[in-house]
């Protein structure tokens, strides 16, 4: 039963490297801007969306984003902020 756990947990991560890794070039990839998404039609002040930006870390390289949210999940679990659910 042991060997059973350990097994699955050794194959759960690379397939969750795997998703999120995926996860993570199809959003670099998509078009437009996501501070824009976020910010939908409102007019704002150009420091908010520069606070928005920085929140982000969308002002940040693609890699350390990368390497940033692979390391978010893989040591403390944490998936990101829920845009719909505002934290």
């Amino acid at each position: 039963m042991t060997r059973l756990v350990a097994r699955r947990i050794l194959t759960a991560i690379p397939l969750l490297l795997g998703v999120l890794t995926l996860a993570f070039f199809l959003v670099e990839t998509a078009p437009g801007d996501p501070a824009a998404l976020l910010l939908g039609d409102r007019p704002v002040p150009p420091e908010v969306r520069e606070r928005i930006v920085a929140a982000y870390g969308l002002d940040r390289p693609p890699l350390e984003r990368y390497v940033r949210g692979v390391g978010a999940v893989a040591l403390r679990g944490e998936l990101g902020w829920s845009i719909s659910r505002g934290g």
